[in-house]
C-alpha cells in the first residue's frame, strides 16, 4: 500500500514536472498562450485531485476507489501526454516559422544596408555633381558679367561721344543764336533810342503846339470871372416850394412844376443867359456849388450853351424827365439858387468856322473835366 501510494507520488511529482515542462515551453512560445493557461489548469486540478487521493488514503477508503482513481489519473496522465507531443509539435512548427522570419529579417537587414549604401554613393555623387554644377554656374555668369560689362562700357562710350557730338552743336547753335540775340538786341537798342529821341521831339512839338494853342485860346476866347446864380426871392422860393410840396404824387404835380418853372425860374435863367452872355456861344461851362472847403462841379460842352443852360434849368426844377443824372438830383436836393453857372472856355470864331466844333469841345471838355476832377469827385459819369 506504501509502495502504491509512493509510485502514485512519484509518477504525480513526474507528471508535474513534465506538466511544468510543457507550461515552460508553452509560455516561451508566445502564440500558444491560451493551451498553456489550458495545461496549468488541469495541473493544478490534478494537484488537487492528488492532495483529495492523498486525503482519503489516509483516511483508509477503499482500494477500488484508489484505483479508480488511478485509472482516471493514468488517463489524463496519457492525455497530458498526448497534449505535451502536440504542443512539442506546434512549439517545432513555430521554431521553424520563427528561423524562417529570422531568416527573412536578416535578408532584409541586408537588402536595407545595401540600398543605404547605394543611398550614400548617390547622395555623395550628387554632391559632388553640386560642387562642380556650382563653379560652373559661377564660372559662366562671371563670363556673361564681364560681357555686359563689356558691352555696356562700350555702349556707354559711344552714347558719351554721340552726346558730346550734339553737345557741340548745340554750343554751336547757342552761340550763333546768342550773336543773333546780340545783334537784335543793340538794333532794339538803337530803334529805342531813335524812338524815345522821336518821342522827346513829339512831346517837344505837342508842349509847343500846347503851349501856342493855350495862349491863342486864352488871348482870344478865354473867359475870365466866377458866372452868375438863379436869384429866387424868399417869398416865391416859399411859395414855390409849397405848391410842388403839396402837389407831390399828385396828378397835378407835372402841371405846378411847369408852372412855379414858368413863373419863377424861366425869367431868372434867361436873365442869367443875357448876363453871362452865353446865348448862341459854343464852348465849355462849369454848374457848380461850395459844399465845405472844395467846390463840387459837372463839365458840358455845346454849340449853343445858353440853350443847354435852358434845358439844365428846367430838367433840374423837376419839369422834364432827369433819369439818373447826378447833376441834376443833386440841384434838386440842395435848390436850384445854390448853384453857380459859368462859361470856362469859348470856341474861337475860327474853329467854330472850321467845321470841326464837335471834335474840338470833346476834347476841351476833356481837359477841363480833367482839371477839376468832375469824374473823381464831381459829378460826371463821362467826359467827350
Amino acid at each position: 500500500m506504501e509502495g502504491l501510494i509512493v509510485g502514485i507520488v512519484v509518477m504525480g511529482a513526474a507528471l508535474a514536472v513534465a506538466v511544468v515542462a510543457t507550461i515552460f515551453l508553452l509560455v516561451k512560445w508566445k502564440g500558444r498562450v491560451h493551451t498553456v493557461a489550458k495545461l496549468s489548469n488541469e495541473l493544478n486540478e490534478v494537484r488537487r485531485q492528488q492532495a483529495a487521493l492523498k486525503a482519503r488514503l489516509e483516511s483508509d477508503l477503499g482500494y477500488k476507489a484508489l484505483e479508480a482513481q488511478v485509472a482516471d489519473l493514468r488517463a489524463l496522465r496519457d492525455n497530458l501526454n498526448g497534449q505535451v507531443e502536440l504542443a512539442k509539435v506546434e512549439l517545432g512548427a513555430a521554431e521553424t516559422q520563427m528561423i524562417s522570419a529570422k531568416t527573412q529579417f536578416t535578408d532584409w537587414t541586408v537588402a536595407a544596408q545595401r540600398v543605404k549604401e547605394d543611398m550614400e554613393r548617390q547622395e555623395n555623387k550628387l554632391a559632388e555633381l553640386r560642387a562642380i554644377g556650382e563653379e560652373a554656374v559661377k564660372a559662366e555668369v562671371e563670363k556673361k558679367r564681364a560681357e555686359a560689362a563689356q558691352l555696356v562700357e562700350t555702349e556707354a562710350a559711344q552714347k558719351r561721344a554721340e552726346a558730346e557730338t550734339e553737345l557741340v552743336k548745340a554750343v554751336a547753335a547757342l552761340k550763333e543764336e546768342l550773336e543773333v540775340g546780340r545783334q537784335a538786341r543793340d538794333d532794339m537798342q538803337s530803334a529805342q533810342a531813335a524812338a524815345l529821341q522821336r518821342l522827346e521831339e513829339i512831346a517837344a512839338e505837342r508842349d509847343a503846339l500846347a503851349a501856342s494853342h493855350a495862349e491863342a485860346l486864352r488871348r482870344a476866347a478865354l473867359v475870365e470871372g466866377e458866372g452868375g446864380a438863379i436869384r429866387l426871392g424868399g417869398v416865391d422860393k416859399e411859395d414855390a416850394d409849397t405848391l410842388r410840396r403839396l402837389c407831390r404824387g399828385m396828378r397835378c404835380e407835372n402841371a405846378v412844376l411847369k408852372a412855379t418853372y414858368d413863373v419863377y425860374v424861366k425869367p431868372e435863367i434867361e436873365r442869367l443867359v443875357r448876363e453871362q452872355g452865353v446865348s448862341g456861344v459854343s464852348g465849355v461851362y462849369r454848374i457848380w456849388k461850395k459844399e465845405g472847403d472844395r467846390e463840387l462841379s459837372y463839365i458840358g460842352q455845346a454849340v449853343d450853351v445858353g440853350e443847354r443852360w435852358k434845358t439844365h434849368a428846367k430838367r433840374a426844377w423837376g419839369v422834364d424827365n432827369t433819369g439818373r443824372i447826378k447833376l441834376y438830383q443833386a440841384m434838386m436836393e440842395s435848390g436850384i439858387e445854390e448853384w453857380h453857372w459859368e462859361l470856362v472856355e469859348a470856341v474861337p470864331v475860327t474853329v467854330s468856322g472850321s467845321g470841326a466844333v464837335g471834335t474840338f469841345l470833346s476834347e476841351r471838355e476833356k481837359y477841363w473835366g480833367g482839371y477839376y476832377a468832375v469824374k473823381e469827385i464831381g459829378l460826371n459819369s463821362k467826359l467827350g
